[in-house]
């Protein structure tokens, strides 16, 4: 077997509550890594617990993998249980930034990414001339 042709891990379930995703997050790979998100999600509410999603093994994200974090993220916040998205990756975090989704997947801002306000009275964009 190829090294392109073998199969990566979707992902390893530690314990109730916890997920590692591994490998590439893609249209590819949904329906598989659907089952397995919805799988950890069914247990984590089993045992009342907070389901904590490692993307940092995540080495590629297209739109389709972002559809299923949030699909779990709404379907955990309709049924009272709370999912967290930890150790993002350089890929989740470039996608979740081009994308405007930081806020709605609950990745946290880095500074250098956050743009400066700017000044009072000041709506044209350019710098003050002295």
């Amino acid at each position: 077997m190829s090294d392109d042709a073998r199969e990566e891990p979707a992902g390893a379930a530690p314990g109730p509550g916890e997920l590692v995703i591994e490998g590439d997050m893609t249209i590819y790979r949904a329906l598989e890594l659907k089952e397995l998100l919805l799988g950890a999600l069914r247990a984590a509410g089993g045992a009342k617990a907070e389901l904590r999603i490692d993307l940092g093994r995540v080495s590629e994200i297209d739109s389709a993998g972002v559809q299923l974090l949030m699909l779990v993220r709404h379907l955990a916040a309709g049924h009272g249980q709370v999912v967290h998205l930890t150790a993002i990756s350089a890929a989740v975090r470039s996608v979740a930034e081009v994308l405007c989704l930081e806020d709605e997947l609950g990745i946290p801002r880095e500074e250098a990414a956050i743009p400066s306000p700017m000044p009072a009275g000041d709506s044209s964009g350019q710098a003050a001339q002295p």
